[in-house]
């Protein structure tokens, strides 16, 4: 079984064994794994986004 973490409250997730669905038992986050994929996309784009203003703001 494949760990993931939860994109809604950022604990662990699981990925079933088809690698079709992820499921979190902490929060009850449900979804395809091609969605998960998707989601986790923007996150990483957020976090991405969200250093370079920081880095922006600070004056390097």
């Amino acid at each position: 079984m494949l760990k993931a973490k939860c994109p809604k409250c950022r604990n662990e997730a699981v990925v079933d064994e088809d690698m079709t669905k992820v499921d979190c038992s902490h929060c009850g986050f449900s979804s395809s794994y091609d969605s998960y994929l998707e989601t986790m996309k923007g996150v990483a784009q957020n976090m991405s986004d969200d250093y370079q203003a920081n880095l922006n703001k600070s004056g390097f």
